[in-house]
């Protein structure tokens, strides 16, 4: 786990990771493509091991061109783009859920590119950025 003040338990940051990728899911025009979902789950599982602790990690591909209304990811993401600048990193949400930019998929030339980019996000998650972020405000 990572160090510094946290003032989340483990378990109120897994309820808050499912609220917020719910919420966010409703507003995302997610990729319901059966092929893809496994392909990407069972990657991020196999990397998830290696991440373990005490999250059960999700993931979801959703389509970055098609966002538009009053979403605003970087409310609820991290890591935190600046407004305008295409995600270029899969979005790790506190407790365990990932969404995946379509646009990375596209992006990448090899599994090894994409596990690499998992990884970043699994990374970010176990390290409990997320919530050591909502502490730190």
């Amino acid at each position: 786990m990572g160090g510094g003040v946290n003032f989340f338990s483990v378990d109120k940051e897994i309820a808050l990771g499912r609220e917020l990728a719910e919420q966010l899911e409703k507003g995302l025009p997610v990729v319901r493509q059966a092929e893809l979902n496994q392909y990407l789950g069972r990657l991020g599982r196999s990397l998830a091991l290696r991440e373990a602790g005490f999250y059960s990690y999700t993931f979801t591909v959703f389509d970055e061109s098609r966002i538009g209304g009053e979403l605003r990811l970087e409310d609820a993401v991290f890591p935190r783009a600046p407004q305008g600048v295409a995600w270029l990193e899969a979005l790790a949400i506190p407790g365990g859920p990932v969404l995946v930019p379509l646009g990375i998929l596209r992006a990448v030339a090899s599994e090894a590119q994409l596990a690499g980019v998992l990884a970043h996000a699994l990374a970010h998650i176990a390290a409990r950025h997320g919530t050591r972020f909502r502490t730190r405000e």
